[in-house]
């Protein structure tokens, strides 16, 4: 092998990991419709993302959720801040879905393994995960690294449910943060 070739190898290396950096630190790359800014910046205890279909709800949830569970807050943030780890509840209409929209949103394509790690919560701030019983590819509880002011301080958890199961399978979990996808 002559020197540029070498070169060219090296290259070659060095863009995919640059392409497997972007893919599992999706939230670092985020950059929100105006719409969506508004949604992150404001600080009300309850809001609402009311808008058309696929302008970006269920994406700016993820997000957002994201950042809860991280606390990795981008520089243009001016929304509620957790100084600790968070307990997160999020869902949608059924299992399916949730696993489909939320759980992808969040951790990548449930249906391909390769994939886990590729959603807004970075693949390196993924601890661990309970599989949730009866669906297939889909998870329960989701453990997340947190950080305050850049600093690791424990793993915030996210809960996974959905609204066939009944307010009864909602009820009985704290959260610090509720994320209801549509």
């Amino acid at each position: 092998m002559n020197q540029l070739e070498r070169l060219q190898l090296e290259q070659l290396e060095l863009e995919e990991k640059e392409l497997k950096y972007i893919k599992e630190n999706r939230l670092e790359y985020y950059s929100p419709y105006p719409f969506q800014q508004r949604f992150h910046n404001d600080t009300s205890k309850f809001r609402g993302n009311i808008a058309g279909n696929r302008p970006g709800k269920t994406l700016c949830g993820g997000c957002e959720m994201a950042y809860h569970l991280t606390g990795k807050n981008p520089d243009w943030w001016e929304g509620r801040k957790f100084d600790h780890p968070v307990l997160g509840l999020a869902g949608g209409k059924n299992n399916e879905k949730t696993r489909d929209l939320v759980q992808k949103e969040l951790f990548g394509d449930p249906a391909d393994e390769k994939m886990w790690g590729t959603g807004f919560v970075p693949k390196d701030d993924i601890e661990k995960s309970v599989r949730k019983p009866g669906v297939p590819d889909a998870k329960y509880h989701v453990y997340v690294k947190h950080y305050t002011d850049g600093v690791y301080d424990g793993n915030s958890k996210i809960t996974l449910l959905a609204y066939d199961m009944g307010k009864e399978a909602w009820m009985g979990f704290p959260s610090d943060i509720v994320w209801l996808d549509e």
